[in-house]
């Protein structure tokens, strides 16, 4: 059975994975264990049966990365979690909602080289079938693999991707996913040279935000202090 076969009969017309993703990012901006805690028990009892190391163990482990981020911004997985993770990751040629939602969230977590092996992957699978749909979900993955990659101190892996992500990525007309690829841009040119002309325009993305998604502004403002730039 597919992963998305599996949700589809598990539970027809379901938005778990919707919901799922909202409450990761509410718990990542707002260090809420207790969401996280309840979403567990929603998936422990919402699908009983699943195949050891599929979709409900998967979304297991995203839960749990989440939560161990929450409580040390050092946390990685174990390489037995990272391992099960690609093997799951990498079990077909083409991606679907659900693998980019539990690549999304932990992929920040993975060591280096696993990071970048399903980046490629991912990207891939994207560039060969590329449903608009996924943008977004698509563009929050990199977006949260490159703020991963400078919190390490690894600004080369960093511009690597996003020099892949723009070759890689088709282009698109979603608004979201082109200020992604713009704001991570001027990010590394302003962290290269103290560009004031790249600070005044992520200043300016940033005040967008603040108009129409205060939540992502918050979001940006915390990463965007941990790498040392000060709006």
């Amino acid at each position: 059975m597919s992963t998305d076969e599996f949700f589809v009969l598990a539970d027809p017309g379901s938005d778990l994975l919707s919901r799922f993703a909202r409450t990761l990012r509410h718990a990542s901006n707002h260090d809420d264990l207790a969401g996280l805690a309840a979403l567990r028990e929603e998936v422990i009892t919402a699908y009983p049966g699943s195949r050891k190391d599929g979709p409900k163990d998967m979304l297991l482990l995203s839960i749990q990365g989440m939560a161990g981020f929450i409580k040390d911004h050092a946390f990685m997985f174990s390489e037995i979690d990272a391992s099960r993770l690609q093997l799951f990751l990498n079990h077909g040629q083409t991606w679907y909602y659900l693998e980019y939602t539990i690549f999304a969230v932990t992929a920040p977590f993975l060591p280096t080289p696993i990071m970048v092996q399903l980046a490629d992957a991912m990207l891939a699978s994207f560039h060969t079938t590329h449903i608009p749909d996924y943008d977004v979900a698509v563009m929050g993955t990199l977006f949260n693999m490159c703020f991963a990659l400078l919190a390490r101190g690894d600004k080369t892996q960093a511009v690597k991707l996003l020099q892949r992500t723009q070759q890689g990525v088709p282009q698109t007309r979603d608004p979201f996913t082109a200020s992604r690829i713009y704001l991570l841009t001027q990010a590394f040119t302003y962290l290269g040279n103290h560009s004031p002309e790249a600070l005044h325009h992520i200043k300016m993305i940033e005040d967008s935000w603040a108009l129409f998604d205060p939540q992502m502004r918050e979001s940006d403002m915390q990463w965007l202090s941990q790498l040392g730039i000060k709006l």
